[in-house]
Order: C-alpha cells, then sequence, then structure tokens
C-alpha cells in the first residue's frame, strides 16, 4: 500500500513538474516581441522604459493613474536633467507594483524607486493578487493572449524593443473641472489601517529595491477625492516604522502651488497637465535636494532626452 501511494505521489510531482517546464516553455515562446500593444505589449504607454538604454532612468515612479496623469517626466527633466519615468497604470494594485518593479529591475537600476501612496492604502480584492504572483512565476499567465497575434514568422522573429514614448508614460489632460475642498485633508489623529496583503506586498518591493541597491519613497500626488489626513497617517505610521520616506503632496498643496480651480481635470480625482507641471517642478526640486541627483541636460549621452522635451514643450 505504501509502495503504491509512493508511485502515485511520484507521477503527479512528475506531472506537475513536466506542466511547469512546459508553461515556461510556452510563455518565452508567446513572450512580447516588442514593448506595443502590436509586439503584444498590454501596457504601451507605461513599458516604453524597455526601449530606453540600460540603467539610463534614475527614478521610475510605480502606481496607478494618479502618477501618469499627475507626474511628468519631461518637465523634472527640463527643471533639473533627472530621468524619470512613469511605470504606471489605470487602477493600478499593489500586487502589480511588486510584478512591474521585479519587471523593471530586470533591465534597469534606478536611483529611486516611487511607489504610489495610493496603491498601498486603496482597498483590494486578495484573489487577483495570486494570479499576478504566478505570472512572476510563469509569464505565458500574462502573455496567453499572444497566440492571437503571433503566427510562425512572429514566433521565430527576435525580440527587440523599438517603442520609443517621448513622454516617458506620462497621459495628460488639459480639461479643468474644479475640485471640492470643503473637507480636504483636514486634521485628524485617526488612521486608516491597511491589511497584511498589502503590508506583505510593501515588504516584498523593500527587499528588490534593497537587493538591488536602489532606494524607495512612498508619495502620495495631489487629490481632494483619493486623500485625507486618516489615509495620510496610516501610511506616515507604517512608513516610519519601516524607516521608508513619506512624501505627501497633499500637505504641501500650498507650497506646490496646486489651485483647486484649475488644476485637476475631473473634480479632485486626477490632476490635469497645468496641475501635473507644478507637481513635477516641485519634484525635480525635491529629488535633486533630497538625492542629489546629477543633471544630465549637458550630458551627449542623454541628447534624446532633450530631443523628446523639444518635440513636446517646444512650441510652448
Amino acid at each position: 500500500m505504501v509502495s503504491k501511494m509512493r508511485k502515485q505521489v511520484i507521477r503527479v510531482a512528475c506531472f506537475l513538474l513536466g506542466l511547469a517546464i512546459l508553461l515556461q516553455g510556452l510563455g518565452w515562446l508567446y513572450r512580447p516581441r516588442n514593448n506595443d500593444n502590436a509586439g503584444g505589449t498590454l501596457l504601451e504607454s507605461a513599458k516604453g522604459y524597455l526601449s530606453e538604454p540600460a540603467d539610463s532612468i534614475d527614478v521610475f515612479f510605480v502606481g496607478s493613474s494618479e502618477f501618469y496623469r499627475g507626474v511628468c517626466p519631461m518637465r523634472i527633466w527640463d527643471e533639473a536633467g533627472i530621468t524619470t519615468y512613469d511605470m504606471a497604470s489605470s487602477s493600478q494594485r499593489l500586487y502589480q507594483s511588486t510584478l512591474y518593479i521585479q519587471e523593471i529591475l530586470e533591465t534597469h537600476h534606478p536611483k529611486l524607486i516611487v511607489v504610489d501612496a495610493y496603491t498601498v492604502i486603496r482597498r483590494d480584492e486578495v484573489d487577483p493578487s495570486l494570479f499576478y504572483d504566478l505570472c512572476g512565476i510563469f509569464p505565458l499567465l500574462d502573455y496567453h493572449g499572444n497566440w492571437k497575434l503571433f503566427g510562425p514568422q512572429e514566433l521565430m522573429s527576435p525580440v527587440a524593443y523599438t517603442n520609443h514614448v517621448a513622454a516617458k508614460g506620462f497621459r495628460p489632460r488639459a480639461k479643468a473641472v474644479k475640485a471640492n475642498t470643503k473637507r480636504y485633508m483636514r486634521k485628524s489623529a485617526n488612521s486608516t489601517p491597511f491589511g497584511w496583503a498589502k503590508q506583505g506586498y510593501m515588504r516584498r518591493i523593500e527587499a528588490m529595491c534593497k537587493k538591488a541597491g536602489t532606494e524607495l519613497l512612498i508619495m502620495a500626488v495631489p487629490s481632494t477625492v483619493n486623500w485625507n489626513y486618516n489615509r495620510h497617517n496610516a501610511i506616515q505610521t507604517y512608513a516610519d516604522k519601516r524607516g521608508i520616506p513619506f512624501l505627501d503632496l497633499n500637505t504641501v498643496v500650498d507650497e506646490v502651488g496646486i489651485d483647486p480651480a484649475t488644476d485637476y481635470m475631473d473634480g479632485g480625482d486626477h490632476l490635469n497637465g497645468p496641475g501635473a507641471k507644478k507637481v513635477s517642478i516641485y519634484l525635480a526640486h525635491y529629488l535633486k535636494e533630497q538625492y542629489g541627483f546629477a543633471d544630465h541636460r549637458d550630458d551627449p549621452a542623454y541628447a534624446s532626452w532633450q530631443a523628446d522635451y523639444d518635440s513636446l514643450y517646444a512650441n510652448e
């Protein structure tokens, strides 16, 4: 009986090992061929960084639409010569951020990764996080739809990341809708705690950054809809406990110069282009002062950054 059970266990183990090898092989076969939609990449704008030279980006902003609407890398470049990128996507969850940071560190070694405080504090479902954990092991789960895009010729073609994104992940809107600030950031001693799953993902992010020699910053972009002092207190308490800097721009909106009448695109949820410009100029000086980043504007190796800025803003 014991011998029979042992054989069954061995058969199951061999089956699972074979399945794992098959999934790995198919994941390699159906991996994206380019960093655009046609090449099998889902987040075309956010993954434009893959076409940038390795180790050429100083800072990655990883998070939700709060980042890709509120942080303009080209404004930071123009103000301080620091290279940054918005690896941000709509409604990004912290478990997704963890996977994206893992991917970033495979091709770049930034001096700083900035995590969106909103992805940390917002309420999430736990179940989908298990899927993204498995995607880190078996990429096919994330790219399974690529069989619709790739025929024999595409499957045999090499990987070439050629999709250049001049705005570096930033997606602005010019529309202005006045924000309601009636209860915005009223002082409070209360806190809105976040659960064990979120803390677990943050610890994984901390560990990845530490291993890569990359510093970590948690940051909140001004948002009258998404931020209050309860949330601020929760993130601040966690950040202090873990020794992570926390920059909450909601507490310094007057210094940043945010005008609730003109600087939000949708009544206080997201910043518009003018609001993002103010945040980005503030960030340029903050990053320079706090982290001592070099100014690359006179470095010929970074001439493409100036060219991208000129292509976007030369006619302002």
